[in-house]
């Protein structure tokens, strides 16, 4: 059994879509429950983190989404690295998300919203560029389906809402159209978008921008 430590950002859908595509038998520990329990997991006490209570050689905490994924990839055999073993290029289009990608610090306001709201769309704006350029003449980041592509995926799915023109980046689109035809993303989008288990303004606030991006990609 495996201990998934969530939060409705997408940091945690990556690990939620990762766990649905391995069919691994766990359960969810949301905010209210996890504060304590995370401080022993990891050093920062963020999500999201697993404990998995059947590894190898014993109970196996892991955090940070990557590390995850990497984790879970070598538990199961899949989606991992494969014919790119060896390939630095394939660890770091894996760890681009957490290097590149902004995600908002929930733990305060921003001082200044509509600037912070500016630099993130102008952030996102510069990196899909370069995912559209990765996938000329691609379905999937290295050919096939693998975990960094579901590394970047979450990402892609909220930029719709921030206002971005996904017009723009045909190659971006299609992989993201073809990555969420799969009915394990399908499973892990509907988990993560129930916001029930918190009233934390935040959790709420990822938790309807998931909505609105899978009601996007549906029309």
């Amino acid at each position: 059994m495996i201990d998934f430590y969530h939060f409705p950002k997408p940091s945690s859908w990556i690990v939620a879509i990762m766990l649905a595509e391995t069919g691994l038998d766990y359960r969810e520990i949301h905010e209210r429950q996890a504060k304590r329990d995370l401080w022993a997991i990891s050093p920062d006490a963020k999500f999201p983190a697993l404990v998995d209570h059947a590894a190898s050689g014993g109970r196996m905490t892991v955090y940070d989404s990557g590390a995850i994924l990497l984790f879970l990839a070598e538990k199961t055999g899949r989606f991992g690295p494969g014919l790119s073993a060896g390939d630095k290029s394939f660890y770091e289009w894996l760890f681009w998300h957490p290097t590149s990608m902004p995600e908002r610090d929930n733990s305060k306001q921003d001082a200044d919203t509509a600037l912070a709201y500016q630099n993130v769309r102008e952030t996102f704006e510069g990196l899909l560029t370069k995912l559209e350029t990765r996938l000329i003449g691609r379905d999937y980041l290295f050919g096939e389906y693998t975990i960094a592509d579901i590394a970047n995926f979450p990402w892609v799915l909220v930029a719709r809402p921030l206002g971005l023109d996904l017009n723009r980046f045909p190659n971006v689109t299609a992989w993201r159209d073809r990555i969420l035809t799969r009915p394990a993303v399908q499973t892990a989008i509907n988990l993560t978008t129930d916001s029930q288990y918190s009233t934390n303004a935040a959790a709420i606030q990822y938790a309807n921008v998931a909505k609105k991006s899978a009601e996007h990609m549906r029309t």
